[in-house]
């Protein structure tokens, strides 16, 4: 994500060419065609006390900065997802489409009509991001103490240990981060431990993501170990903060749990049949093209994932919208170790 400083000079830079240029009207407007797009997409950051600069969920907040969203939109800054363009296939990938991208240029070109003025209804759903996502969590962890940002703190990463308690073992099936502090929160990595150096890797969370569908069992009386990271902008430096945020929990939600296993080398050979679930890359070098495929037994090799620029804030899991059958034998090559996976071991029927 771009800092809200870089925002605030794109509109700048772009502010004076909306005098400097006369277009004809749009025919998109901003609440029938533009606003349903900015709900999907960005209002998870771009919601009144959310991380992101500015509001994209009503047409005065939103309309100032028509230029640079079309600037980052061209981009392909914003929204932010790093996977390369038709290289796998992964849930909740938040790029806008071709059709989108068009749409949104057209609105901004066009001098940014309106519509209908929103209804104190519409107004009132801007707050949807407000809350659980989720349903009501079956339980609720936060740190006993207060974190503090302090005044000399630009990044900050804290590593928490919470407590389960739980009584028995549980399939978590869902997870959702809920930020006391929105507007420094950037990410939140979540593994089984009692330790971030040695957890074994569950989630990550990234604003505006909403809920995380999860299918890890935790043991009886199983820690979290929570990593969070902190980033001010410009505007918060110099100040002190304090942020108890929330994690959400809810358990047996019917999925066939996962195991994960983490891969350090630049090749692993699988020993069994699988079905590969989801990645999490945690590569040393950041800043970097970063490449994982898949070779299999008979010679097949695909390309799974592909970024170009890896960049550690927005660094996450993908899971893959159907789960890759691999055979035993199959490989898995990493152009930069290493990763995390998520996968199901697959057994083959017994012989007659």
């Amino acid at each position: 994500m771009r800092s809200k400083w870089t925002w605030t000079l794109l509109a700048l830079v772009w502010a004076g060419q909306v005098a400097a240029h006369e277009g004809s009207p749009s025919r998109y407007n901003y609440k029938r065609h533009v606003r349903p797009i900015f709900v999907t997409h960005c209002g998870g950051c771009h919601h009144t006390g959310g991380v992101g600069p500015m509001s994209l969920l009503d047409y005065p907040s939103a309309v100032p900065w028509a230029n640079a969203i079309k600037m980052q939109v061209l981009s392909e800054q914003m929204p932010p997802w790093l996977p390369a363009d038709g290289i796998g296939s992964f849930q909740h990938a938040r790029s806008l489409s071709p059709e989108e991208i068009d749409l949104i240029i057209d609105w901004v070109v066009g001098l940014t009509p309106e519509g209908a003025p929103l209804t104190a209804a519409e107004l009132e759903a801007s707050e949807l991001f407000e809350g659980w996502q989720m349903e009501e969590p079956d339980l609720v962890l936060a740190p006993a103490d207060a974190i503090v940002i302090g005044e000399d703190d630009y990044e900050l990463t804290e590593c928490l240990v919470l407590p389960t308690g739980l009584d028995e073992p549980r399939t978590l099936s869902e997870l959702e981060v809920k930020p006391g502090l929105p507007t420094l929160l950037r990410r939140v990595t979540i593994g089984l431990g009692d330790s971030c150096a040695s957890a074994t890797f569950i989630a990550t969370w990234l604003p505006g993501q909403g809920s995380v569908a999860l299918a890890h069992v935790l043991p009886k009386g199983a820690d979290l170990a929570v990593e969070i990271l902190y980033v001010k902008g410009w505007e918060d430096e110099g100040k002190r903060f304090t942020d108890r945020s929330e994690i959400g929990l809810r358990f047996d939600g019917g999925l066939t749990p996962v195991q994960s296993m983490r891969i350090s080398s630049s090749i692993h050979t699988f020993d069994e049949d699988i079905e590969l679930v989801a990645l999490f890359p945690d590569p040393v070098d950041v800043n970097e093209a970063l490449r994982i495929e898949v070779v299999t037994p008979d010679g097949v090799v695909e390309l799974i994932l592909a970024i170009e620029d890896y960049r550690a804030q927005w660094r996450e899991k993908y899971v893959l919208t159907d789960p890759l059958r691999l055979p035993s034998g199959s490989e898995l090559r990493l152009s930069q170790p290493a990763a995390w996976i998520e996968f199901i071991p697959v057994s083959r029927p017994s012989a007659e």
